[in-house]
């Protein structure tokens, strides 16, 4: 089973509205459309978000993003749902790709975590949230 990547978020008991929409029955796939957020010059990580997945609901938002790391020979798709009032998020799909192999998780067991500014995680939630 491929290893699950952090995503530079730290974890935090801070949790998600309680009329968060975290059951998602169908978790759609990503268009492919992917749109370049941001870059880590340091270790070649990128970050895009899927410019037709976003879905809003007040100031709840659920987007397909990507993370790439060439450098370390993977890539993680994830199906996000975030809250833009606090930063907080939670996977509801990973798409783990290492090599050939592909590893498809719905509901991870990742619990709600806290997005850090200025990070890969980070900067796609602010575009996701500012383009609601």
């Amino acid at each position: 089973m491929a290893q699950r990547q952090q995503v530079s978020s730290s974890s935090t008991s801070e949790v998600l509205p309680s009329n968060a929409q975290t059951d998602v029955p169908n978790v759609p796939n990503p268009s492919g459309n992917w749109l370049l957020i941001s870059r880590n010059d340091d270790n070649g990580k990128q970050s895009y978000f899927d410019k037709n997945s976003l879905l809003y609901r007040e100031s709840q938002v659920k987007f397909w993003q990507k993370i790439v790391a060439p450098l370390e020979g993977y890539s993680t798709e994830s199906y996000v749902l975030a809250d833009c009032s606090s930063g907080s998020f939670k996977y509801l799909r990973l798409r783990n790709f290492e090599g050939n192999n592909l590893t498809d998780d719905f509901y991870p067991n990742k619990g709600i975590e806290q997005a850090s500014i200025n990070t890969l995680q980070g900067n796609v939630i602010q575009y996701a949230c500012s383009h609601r």
